[in-house]
């Protein structure tokens, strides 16, 4: 993934004028000057700065952080900033003891209804590995294997549920996105709700585009979990809606609530729309259910 200084200022609390300084004195940061001129950051980039943020709200002085290099904040080990329990669960995650983990997720699950489990445990999990990996306690291989674990252990509870035909609502990951459990975990939550609703996952934007205009769908929800420019999320929901016909496109994930900054509302639904357009989006749920 590519970052402008900009959206990393936001994922990071960075300002992007102490980014550049950084980058200019230290040497600790690699990004790449593009065709049109400007730096791009990768994922890399993104964790020097996280486990400098990390050691930087410790007390440390920043001399001695950037000191330690850049190769060594790539791996710096973050043990010490997780509970037990989530170190246990980040342990069993590394030696692929998924069946444990599938045994405790089933008692969880036992006691509450879906849309619980799926907002609490599960998305626990899901931020706490994101969160591991951030910090070198996973690789990305574990992390992947995970995820794709988590993802096959989530779509089977949906399915229990029920697939519902004729579906009005299309759940996909915003394109160029790679990443599909924040996606999965909206389609289950709609599902609970007994909302006709289909997941396709990862798809180009002209697929996303052919797959509305064929089977008539109401809405589609995108997923976004690394973060775009508010002025690129509003150029695909504006060209999905005139291209489509769709009544409204739904975007949210941890990337969408990256791009909109430190001051907005953690607690706002994980999809929605510009703020403006909340109580409107809210009018076409109910609308949807009541139908449904």
């Amino acid at each position: 993934m590519k970052y402008l200084i900009k959206d990393l200022s936001k994922l990071t609390g960075f300002d992007g004028a102490r980014i550049r300084k950084w980058q200019e004195r230290y040497r600790i940061l690699r990004p790449e000057r593009g065709a049109n001129g400007y730096w791009y950051y990768g994922n890399e980039d993104y964790i020097v700065l996280t486990n400098m943020k990390r050691l930087l709200d410790k007390g440390e002085k920043l001399q001695s952080v950037v000191s330690l290099g850049r190769e060594y904040l790539l791996g710096m080990m973050g043990a010490d900033d997780f509970s037990e329990s989530e170190m246990s669960l980040i342990k069993r995650i590394s030696n692929n003891d998924f069946a444990s983990i599938e045994k405790d997720f089933d008692e969880e699950y036992q006691r509450m209804n879906f849309g619980s489990f799926v907002r609490g445990p599960i998305r626990q999990a899901v931020v706490l590995t994101g969160s591991a990996w951030e910090a070198g306690l996973l690789s990305v291989a574990e992390e992947h294997a995970f995820s794709r674990w988590l993802f096959t252990y989530i779509y089977g509870k949906t399915r229990e549920l029920g697939i519902p035909r004729d579906p009005v609502w299309l759940v996909c990951v915003f394109p160029g996105d790679p990443h599909e459990l924040g996606a999965l975990m909206h389609y289950a939550l709609l599902i609970s709700k007994k909302i006709p609703a289909k997941y396709a996952g990862t798809l180009s934007m002209d697929h996303i585009v052919d797959e509305l205009k064929r089977n008539g769908y109401r809405n589609l929800s995108l997923s976004m979990v690394m973060p775009q420019s508010l002025e690129k999320i509003e150029t695909v929901r504006k060209r999905i809606l005139e291209k489509s016909g769709v009544n409204k496109v739904l975007i949210g994930g941890r990337g969408y609530r990256a791009a909109l900054g430190p001051d907005s509302d953690e607690e706002k639904p994980q999809y929605c729309e510009p703020p403006v357009m909340n109580k409107r989006r809210k009018n076409a749920l109910e609308e949807i259910k009541k139908q449904s």
